[in-house]
């Protein structure tokens, strides 16, 4: 059930503007606290850390897309 609820979470996270509170909300953890902590444990870094990263990763693949 955990891996389904990161895994949901990771679409908003990095496809929305959605706070962290409102996206934990959405997968089932009513509190962001905890679920932050079950995001790292899956994951290894914290939903906001993970949200830049892969908005980054998105970043570069577009402007690398645009460039050729």
């Amino acid at each position: 059930m955990t891996e389904v609820r990161i895994r949901k979470a990771k679409e908003p996270l990095v496809h929305s503007d959605l706070k962290i509170y409102e996206i934990a909300d959405k997968v089932g953890y009513a509190d962001q606290r905890y679920f932050s902590q079950v995001f790292r444990k899956q994951m290894g870094s914290r939903p906001g850390e993970y949200r830049m990263k892969e908005r980054e990763k998105k970043a570069l693949t577009t402007s690398e897309y645009f460039e050729q």
